[in-house]
């Protein structure tokens, strides 16, 4: 007759800060991520432009800089959410095995 706990008060509070945390080091990624990529891309175009005697390679420079960066945060984040649903998928099916095994008991 001894019924277990589904969660405990520290699991449900635990789980937001975990959540929390790792949105924010994807963020912070991110904001590191498509920095560079866009300034290292303008920088070369600028040496290019300089060393080929034009002016319109760091203009492109940019806008490679620039589809490159968001294309692998978009990579990036629909990793990070993949993985956060397939956690809450997961939590689900625990939860309800659990409650089973509560109804059996």
């Amino acid at each position: 007759m001894d019924k277990k706990p589904t969660k405990t008060n520290q699991e449900e509070t635990d789980r937001p800060k975990e959540q929390i945390g790792s949105l924010l080091f994807l963020i912070t990624t991110l904001g590191f991520a498509v920095t560079f990529g866009i300034v290292s891309c303008f920088i070369g175009g600028v040496l290019l432009d300089k060393k080929l005697g034009t002016s319109y390679i760091k203009i492109i420079g940019l806008f490679v800089g620039l589809a490159m960066s968001f294309f692998w945060a978009y990579l990036q984040m629909s990793k990070h959410f993949q993985s956060m649903l397939s956690k809450e998928e997961e939590n689900k099916n625990l939860d309800s095995n659990d409650n089973q095994q509560v109804r059996r008991k």
